[in-house]
């Protein structure tokens, strides 16, 4: 009869649509599984992160040193200001070339005739790092650190 099941294809779309729904579920599921992953991985990420940031920041301030140095007035004042470029200017120091040292010495953007002592915060191994250089002054820094009054340097003393 033209009101049975079969005859309006009633079974059809029951089993198709009960397969979507199947597929759906198990789309989701996979969904669902693959969220849980990755928030257990960012949670185990994040306890790792926890466990070796938890010394600080007592831990970085055991490793810093303090150092009076002898710079040009705007260049203490920008070390002041932005304390985090001392990192970049001891590598530049420490990988310094000749034609830097002329340039430096030339001393175009940050005079030496205002140079005045300054206290320098580094990290130890930053400040090793400016420690075991061994820099010859030109007659202009010469005359600054004398002005200053700084004290000469440890090696210049032994």
């Amino acid at each position: 009869s033209p009101s049975s099941p079969s005859a309006r294809g009633g079974d059809g779309e029951d089993l198709a649509a009960c397969a979507e729904g199947e597929e759906g579920e198990e789309e989701e599921a996979k969904a669902k599984a693959k969220r849980e992953a990755h928030e257990t991985k960012m949670r185990a990420a994040n306890a790792a992160l926890s466990s070796r940031l938890a010394p600080f920041p007592e831990s970085a301030r055991a490793s810093t040193h303090r150092c009076v140095a002898v710079l040009p007035a705007r260049l203490a004042a920008l070390l002041a200001r932005e304390p985090q470029l001392i990192a970049p200017a001891t590598q530049a120091f420490y990988l310094r070339d000749p034609a830097g040292l002329n340039a430096a010495a030339r001393a175009a953007f940050f005079p030496l005739r205002d140079a005045t002592q300054t206290l320098v915060t580094t990290t130890r191994c930053l400040y090793a790092q400016l420690d075991r250089q061994r820099f010859e002054p030109s007659r202009a820094w010469r005359a600054a650190v004398e002005v200053s009054g700084a004290c000469a340097r440890r090696r210049d003393a032994e």
